[in-house]
């Protein structure tokens, strides 16, 4: 391997290791900034009720799984990434039995 083949390899490296650094800090940021933790139950502004799974960095940045109507925990889940826009309010925390 030539001589510059060796400095990209290096830089390719390092880039790999910065954004590996990168996406942690970016997560912690996420958790630490949103007002919500995950097990939270919520509500939106239209209504739907749900528990927090998923706290990630991003546009959509946190994901509710949906109760159903029966008030049972449901399989689908919706993603939010302004809880300001759209209106959803902590309700309390999900505790399991």
């Amino acid at each position: 391997m030539g001589e510059l083949d060796q400095e990209i390899s290096e830089l390719e490296r390092q880039i790999s290791e910065l954004m590996q650094r990168l996406s942690v800090l970016e997560q912690r940021r996420a958790e630490e900034t949103c007002p919500f933790k995950v097990g939270d139950v919520v509500v939106t502004n239209d209504g739907h009720r749900g528990v927090v799974v998923q706290i990630r960095p991003g546009y959509f940045g946190t994901k509710v799984r949906l109760f159903k109507r029966d008030g049972s925990l449901g399989k689908r889940t919706n993603d939010y990434y302004s809880w300001k826009s759209t209106g959803v309010k902590f309700e309390g925390e999900i505790h399991e039995s």
